[in-house]
């Protein structure tokens, strides 16, 4: 009998940033969020916060992994963001980390992946 383990290769996160429409930008991200990827995610908050708008939108739905740093860019847009609201469309991984950091309260959650 063979046991064969597979590695999950994970998916680079990868960012969008959409409108403003309706004075909503929203940030769209999939992949995976790794550290690396907390990076390019802060500077996508950082875009969509510049923008002007009145709402700024995190759509990770696609998310299947949010690590701690991208978590500590999210709360500093929520905790900083002066002008405009910040609401989030979490996805599964997303809420879960959220929960376990005990931030679920800080940040609107919206969507199906609300709490």
């Amino acid at each position: 009998m063979s046991v064969f383990q597979t590695s999950r290769r994970p998916a680079p996160a990868v960012f969008e940033i959409c409108g403003p429409v309706a004075h909503t930008v929203v940030v769209r991200g999939n992949g995976d969020v790794d550290a690396a990827g907390a990076v390019t995610f802060a500077v996508a908050l950082e875009k969509a916060a510049a923008s002007g708008a009145l709402t700024v939108l995190v759509d990770l739905t696609g998310a299947g992994l949010f690590c701690l740093e991208a978590a500590k860019a999210l709360v500093a847009h929520a905790r900083g963001s002066n002008g405009y609201r910040l609401m989030l469309n979490p996805s599964p991984a997303v809420r879960r980390k959220l929960s376990l950091l005990g931030l679920t309260g800080l940040i609107r959650q919206t969507g199906s992946g609300a709490v």
